[in-house]
């Protein structure tokens, strides 16, 4: 869902973000993470840790024009790890 999120970004641009999100969080984003370097860092630590707005920085990701091998690198190294916290989580609260 993430790489069909960052697709649809790169393919129909911000406007597409726009409609998806408020405009709001739309333009705190874009006026926060202006670094592209440390916009790596902090994406890669929203995809790592739960509870991180993580659907919208995928669709940001997209417009921001990064690349496609580093967003495949960060998703596929941080995501399962932020599956296996929900899945923790999850687990303690059932028991």
């Amino acid at each position: 869902g993430s790489i069909i999120a960052f697709a649809l970004a790169r393919c129909y641009g911000a406007p597409l973000v726009k409609r998806l999100f408020p405009e709001k969080q739309y333009e705190t984003w874009i006026n926060r993470l202006q670094n592209k370097r440390s916009y790596t860092c902090f994406f890669f630590l929203c995809i790592l840790l739960p509870l991180a707005p993580d659907d919208f920085l995928c669709y940001f990701s997209g417009i921001i024009k990064m690349p496609v091998k580093k967003y495949v690198l960060i998703i596929l190294s941080a995501k399962p790890w932020c599956l296996l916290f929900y899945s923790l989580g999850v687990g303690v609260l059932i028991n």
